[in-house]
């Protein structure tokens, strides 16, 4: 326990403590319920188990989250994490309400795995959004960054110019290449921006051409042809490429890949998925 406040917090994981407890039940009673009944049966016991009160909680699972102020609420959560206690439901229930908003905008600026438990919470609340594009400037954070465009995408246009600025300073482009590729007002810096990544993009080649894609401006088909003809673009990087191609209203010539070890590979794989379904339909 954890002393805050003058009051004593008990860490716990209430849903882990719910599925011993069945788990143990269910061991001595494994041959005496049909698979629905057990579902039935952990339902009704897990709705039971939410209103019963735990005496070293003082209170019931229900309760417990409930009848915490914010500073200990917001200790409570931050001792989970430090503890490495998984985050039950009842808590994640607590954080969700309006009134607790406060503590999910104090975990955007902890560490970068409070900050994304926030972002998952929060999700689409707009009042958090000037938080979010902060938060992309943070580095060696990939989950955060993945969450952040999630959200993000779905109002690329009003938040466009705050993300072209963090882009000029070379900050996230990537995470920003992805959330500005959503926009449905076309704009110059958008369109460049994306073609830049995609001229540097070495390794992440496909997603950088799927962003153009997605933006539909098909004053990128020559950069794409060009791409796709060099000598060292790979057999399934000339795939994405085409598809691009086709998708924006152009074509590419075909190339002979037949000496490429990963078009044989590919060529093996997509023969051996052809045989099962014609083995499977033969079944049938």
């Amino acid at each position: 326990m954890s002393k805050n406040n003058g009051q004593f917090l008990k860490i716990i994981d209430l849903d882990g403590a719910f599925d011993k407890r069945m788990a143990e039940y269910f061991s001595k009673k494994r041959n005496q319920f049909t698979e629905e009944e057990w579902e039935n049966f952990f339902a009704q016991s897990y709705i039971t188990f939410s209103d019963t009160k735990i005496e070293s909680l003082n209170a019931t699972p229900n309760e417990y989250y409930q009848k915490m102020n914010h500073a200990d609420l917001l200790a409570c959560i931050r001792l989970h994490f430090e503890k490495q206690v998984p985050i039950d439901g009842f808590l994640r229930r607590a954080l969700e309400e309006e009134r607790n908003r406060p503590i999910l905008r104090a975990l955007l600026d902890g560490d970068n795995q409070q900050a994304a438990f926030a972002v998952e919470i929060a999700g689409m609340d707009t009042s958090f959004y000037e938080v979010y594009v902060e938060l992309l400037s943070r580095e060696d954070s990939h989950n955060l960054h993945a969450l952040l465009v999630d959200v993000l995408k779905e109002d690329a246009d009003s938040l466009c110019d705050g993300l072209l600025e963090l882009y000029s300073q070379g900050i996230s482009c990537e995470p920003i290449a992805d959330i500005v590729s959503h926009c449905l007002v076309p704009r110059e810096e958008v369109f460049f921006l994306l073609l830049d990544e995609f001229l540097k993009a070495d390794e992440c080649l496909e997603q950088a051409v799927m962003r153009l894609v997605r933006y539909g401006d098909e004053r990128a088909l020559p950069y794409i042809k060009e791409r796709a003809a060099r000598e060292e673009t790979d057999y399934l990087d000339f795939r994405a490429l085409r598809l691009a191609c086709e998708a924006l209203g152009g074509s590419l010539p075909e190339r002979d890949f037949s000496t490429s070890e990963e078009y044989l590979r590919f060529a093996q794989e997509e023969e051996r998925q052809r045989e099962e379904r014609n083995q499977l339909e033969e079944k049938a």
